[in-house]
């Protein structure tokens, strides 16, 4: 039995179509726990921290590029992982 992956990009992929179609924002909290263990894997991969910033400070940018970036993407422009990993 595989271990399941936390960014399962079927789900994320299908909820964000449907966030797109309605612009229903409770769709963005039900992925909320998601793209919160995505944040928190980009600053400690990156090591974020050691630069002087506060990490609520990071974490909410990371937020409002997430926001800005949910009616935006595409599968043209890749998964959903690889996509909101860059943003």
């Amino acid at each position: 039995m595989s271990k399941k992956m936390y960014f399962d990009n079927d789900y994320v992929e299908e909820r964000l179509l449907k966030f797109q179609a309605t612009r229903d924002y409770d769709i963005i909290n039900e992925l909320n726990p998601i793209f919160n263990k995505l944040i928190s894997g980009v600053i400690g991969r990156y090591k974020l921290l050691r630069r002087n910033y506060i990490n609520d400070d990071i974490r909410q940018e990371a937020w409002v590029g997430i926001l800005e970036a949910a009616p935006k993407w595409s599968k043209e422009k890749g998964d959903a992982f690889s996509y909101f990993t860059g943003v």
